[in-house]
């Protein structure tokens, strides 16, 4: 679980910036699991259930991604690839689920890994009750 201080406001984008926030709501599959997060390529931080990490950007095309890692998924997540302008906040989701199919001696998990990018409306009333994830 994340611990650091809880989500109080959005910050506004600095001159010739945007921001991107990427939260984890509290889920209760692969809870333990920090996966590494990548915005361009370059590690963020990691990402704790219930928690949320802020990037700064210059304006133009962006990718938020988890990239493979063993501790993870063993598939890589679908990255969320979005165009942010000078000034503006964008909301990346990131959804952790998995499926049992019971087989006949044993059980088959499939885990799936969603990142997306959501509107202020739906990502506001999510991350306010997340926490900063500390490195």
């Amino acid at each position: 679980m994340a611990t650091g201080p809880q989500f109080q406001a959005t910050v506004a984008a600095p001159e010739g910036q945007a921001v991107i926030y990427v939260f984890r709501p509290e889920q209760s599959y692969a809870k333990a699991v920090a996966p590494d997060l990548t915005v361009d390529g370059s590690k963020l931080g990691a990402i704790q259930n219930d928690g949320y990490l802020m990037a700064k950007v210059v304006p133009g095309l962006h990718t938020v991604d988890i990239p493979y890692n063993f501790w993870t998924w063993g598939d890589q997540c679908a990255p969320a690839t979005l165009q942010a302008n000078a000034g503006e906040i964008h909301y990346v989701q990131i959804d952790l689920s998995s499926e049992r199919t019971f087989l006949i001696l044993a059980t088959a998990v499939t885990s799936y890994c969603t990142l997306r990018e959501v509107t202020p409306d739906v990502a506001l009333p999510l991350i306010k009750q997340t926490r900063l994830s500390q490195q």
